[in-house]
């Protein structure tokens, strides 16, 4: 849930002009902040995936 609400919050900031990026680069990220978030899930999935497949496949 923490790297959601921080996801969120950067966009909120973005929208309101806090924190200052170019329009363009603010509208790609409104654009796909789904595809972003879900991204930095899944690299955290496929690192816990890569750390611990020793353990798991010894497990069969």
């Amino acid at each position: 849930m923490s790297i959601a609400l921080f996801w969120y919050l950067t966009l909120h900031c973005l929208e309101w002009g806090i924190v200052r990026v170019p329009h363009d680069v603010s509208a790609v990220v409104r654009d796909t902040q789904w595809m972003l978030l879900g991204a930095w899930y899944a690299a955290i999935a496929l690192l816990v995936l890569t750390r611990f497949w020793p353990y798991w496949g010894g497990l069969l």
